[in-house]
């Protein structure tokens, strides 16, 4: 079955994949999109032209939409996938639409399976340029799900907290502050629920994050309630304060003489699960990050840019010690180089500085590099894709890998049980859900990996090989 992806992109996907062809044309996307979010009510006629077509001369656009709506039709392969005369509807027996089930979890009170369904901002990345109406529509359909996507991670926190489980609170919690870092609220609770479940330090921890991320970016002092809790917290149990010092360089730090700069704006990633914090004039830097306390989540910066996103689950790290199980004895055997997992730092210079979940850099006059000023350069970099990261993994670090010439990085897609692997030499994605090869530079025999094994060993057989 054919499934409509709304949320973390827009695509028509089979089987996890998203298809190309005339079905990923912008505007036949476009068009599914609206009657998606029409429902059962349909979505005028009129509608689509107005929306899509603004300025095209009346007949020639209901022309128009009568040819993509036959498009449609005839690349599902069944006329029935769009229904109705003037108001027109999806037909969702034939096509599954991701926000449909997301919203009927929520309507069904499951509250934690419509949370992991978000997949991401509604149509987060595309555009339709000259399209000031639909780019409007999109925005106020994005603001909407955003806000049942956040009330809902706050609701699963209060209703964790309830029943004593202070850990999985403290789980939601983080979810919720990678989103909104400068929310006072959301600060507050988290700090909170990490009391409560027995981590007083790193509460006070997060409210020195939060303190030195008002400072940095609005040039404004924190909230009251947070710096009370954290004196109350200090007070109860004296312990070392936590300062914001620069870490002791580690074996993957490039030490450099930065300047800071002042802040002059704050700016998220449109609703997605990581929060993204531009700093100018000059923007975040390596220095600057060093200087945020450890409180759990990862703080990465791309071209000046902070991304933060909560700690990685379970299944995401038991992927990740997969590959690196796998990887480590071929470039060891074949003096390739050396396996490096999150967390440990990658530098590309000043404004630069990533943690890809699991990597590969040279060796050193035959040996294991010490620090990251020995080689300067990756192999291969991986991600492990997750709600979470989805829309930086593929966009922000893909480019910033391929413009420093990483010649392969892969994004494990753990729910689609695939990897999608990009080449620093070319634009084209290469999909593999069977085998995956990787020859490294000056190595003529390939390591070879069965990804359907890999997630077999991860998550457990699929239904259609149990």
């Amino acid at each position: 079955m054919l499934r409509l992806k709304l949320l973390g992109g827009l695509s028509v996907q089979r089987d996890g994949r998203a298809l190309t062809g005339a079905l990923a044309q912008p505007r036949r996307l476009a068009v599914l999109a609206l009657l998606a979010r029409g429902g059962q009510g349909g979505v005028p006629r009129d509608r689509l032209v107005n929306t899509l077509w603004p300025d095209v001369e009346e007949e020639r656009a209901r022309h128009i939409v009568n040819q993509t709506l036959y498009a449609i039709r005839r690349e599902v392969g069944n006329d029935e996938v769009i229904t109705g005369m003037r108001e027109l509807r999806l037909n969702t027996e034939l096509l599954a639409i991701d926000v449909f089930d997301f919203q009927a979890a929520i309507a069904a009170g499951n509250t934690e399976r419509a949370v992991k369904l978000y997949e991401g901002p509604f149509l987060d990345g595309f555009h339709l340029p000259g399209s000031d109406e639909f780019e409007r529509w999109v925005e106020r359909e994005r603001a909407g799900l955003t806000r049942t996507y956040t009330t809902s991670l706050e609701q699963l926190a209060r209703e964790a907290t309830g029943r004593g489980d202070h850990t999985r609170a403290v789980e939601w919690w983080r979810v919720r502050a990678a989103l909104d870092p400068l929310d006072s609220r959301v600060a507050l609770a988290l700090m909170q629920s990490l009391d409560s479940a027995g981590d007083r330090r790193a509460a006070i921890q997060h409210a020195r994050v939060y303190e030195l991320l008002i400072d940095e970016e609005l040039s404004l002092p924190p909230d009251r309630d947070v710096v009370r809790f954290a004196e109350t917290l200090r007070r109860e149990q004296p312990i070392q304060p936590v300062r914001p010092v620069t870490p002791a360089p580690s074996r993957w730090t490039e030490v450099k003489a930065l300047t800071p700069s002042h802040i002059r704006s704050y700016r998220k990633s449109r609703g997605g699960h990581t929060a993204a914090i531009r700093a100018r004039p000059s923007g975040w830097t390596v220095e600057k990050v060093r200087r945020l306390p450890n409180d759990g989540n990862r703080y990465e910066v791309i071209d000046g840019e902070l991304f933060v996103t909560p700690a990685p689950s379970w299944t995401h790290q038991s992927v990740v010690l997969e590959l690196a199980m796998i990887l480590a004895p071929y470039v060891r055997g074949h003096s390739v180089g050396h396996v490096i997992a999150a967390p440990a730092e990658v530098v590309f210079g000043p404004r630069n500085v990533v943690q890809p979940d699991v990597f590969v850099v040279p060796l050193v006059r035959g040996e294991a590099p010490r620090t990251w000023n020995e080689v300067g350069r990756l192999l291969l970099a991986i991600e492990v894709v997750s709600p979470t990261t989805r829309r930086t993994d593929r966009r922000e670090k893909r480019e910033l890998y391929q413009r420093k010439g990483v010649p392969e990085y892969w994004m494990v897609d753990v729910e689609a049980r695939a990897v999608e692997r990009w080449r620093s030499d070319s634009s084209a994605l290469e999909t593999m859900s069977g085998r995956l090869e990787w020859t490294p530079e000056h190595c003529a025999d390939p390591l070879a990996i069965d990804v359907a094994d890999l997630f077999c060993r991860v998550l457990g057989p699929t239904l259609a090989s149990a």
